[in-house]
């Protein structure tokens, strides 16, 4: 199976590695940032089911063991893919306005 990372999930990358370089330094940001797309790259293209059902329909979530982040992901078979859709912040997800950001972003198109 084939990853596909979509650029709102290399936008939310982005955003994480800001943050943190920020609120601690560039080399921590750099190595979480790592951390989550090494998980996702390891794991999912022999595993695809490995992540817990979505809160969205047709996605699943892979949890970064030890970082408060998941991958948002769905299995496009026709494609023989996995699209990374979005990374979030675990405490964030459970935010309902992000649930919906994330709805309309997915699925408006």
């Amino acid at each position: 199976m084939h990853l596909k990372w979509t650029d709102l999930a290399g936008a939310d990358l982005d955003k994480i590695e800001a943050y943190i370089a920020r609120e601690s330094s560039p080399g921590v940001a750099i190595d979480v940032v790592l951390k989550v797309v090494d998980t996702a790259c390891s794991i999912l293209p022999e595993h695809p089911g490995a992540g817990r059902l979505g809160r969205l329909k047709g996605t699943r979530e892979l949890v970064i063991n030890g970082l408060p982040f998941i991958v948002i992901y769905r299995q496009v078979h026709s494609l023989n893919q996995l699209q990374i859709l979005r990374v979030a912040q675990c405490s964030t997800v459970a935010d309902g306005g992000l649930i919906l950001r994330l709805i309309v972003s997915l699925w408006s198109g």
